[in-house]
């Protein structure tokens, strides 16, 4: 059975390398983005993999936003949150709506995708969520790794493992022109670490392995 796996942030940057990278392990890809039109090139990448692969914005929820996934996919059981906009100024420098706005992106997000998510998972009895938290604000950073605790002490009795991934690398966009995630030579490619960590973190060798959080170079 070819799982289904769902992607958020997957427009560019890590997200889509991410998607792209569990596209060539064999998973079928819902590409997911506040800005689903710019979905388009991840879209082709995972295509040419030999996957499946749909994108869907989130404007109308995550409910809603799954059902759809669910209908053209099959019911979705891996989630990767890796939504991971730029880290912006220190603390002192942010306006209180641009700090409300980043925490209803980057943090809301999580946690609405993983709630909408886990309930397929709780299904099959089986499940992963992998979030990825590289180059954001180091205060929405632990707090993805500790709504990734709470998420796994909840879900770990229906068999879902959850899981981080943390690192410094920039979140910037990147061109899709390799389908291959995975760099040629050290340093070929600047998410391939954060790649490989999410691939097996949504396989079934994270089986017995919740709560934690994989750093990486």
């Amino acid at each position: 059975m070819t799982r289904v796996a769902v992607v958020t942030g997957a427009a560019r940057g890590v997200g889509a390398a991410v998607a792209v990278g569990l596209a060539a392990a064999g998973l079928d890809i819902a590409v997911v983005d506040e800005d689903d039109a710019a979905c388009g090139p991840t879209v082709e990448a995972v295509s040419r993999l030999g996957r499946r692969a749909v994108a869907t914005g989130t404007g109308d929820g995550w409910d809603a936003a799954l059902h759809r996934v669910a209908e053209r996919l099959g019911e979705p059981t891996v989630l990767v949150n890796a939504v991971c906009p730029e880290a912006g100024p220190a603390l002192s420098g942010w306006a209180l709506a641009d700090w409300a706005a980043r925490v209803e992106t980057v943090l809301y997000g999580a946690f609405a995708a993983s709630r909408a998510a886990s309930e397929y998972m709780m299904r099959e009895w089986w499940g992963r969520i992998v979030t990825v938290a590289v180059g954001t604000a180091p205060t929405t950073t632990e707090a993805l790794l500790g709504l990734t605790r709470t998420l796994a002490l909840e879900c770990e009795p229906f068999g879902i493992a959850v899981n981080a991934v943390a690192s410094h690398l920039p979140a910037v966009p990147v061109e899709l022109s390799v389908p291959n995630p995975a760099p040629t030579a050290p340093g070929g490619d600047p998410f391939a670490a954060a790649v490989r960590a999410v691939s097996m973190l949504a396989g079934p060798d994270a089986s017995g392995l919740s709560g934690q959080v994989l750093y990486v170079a």
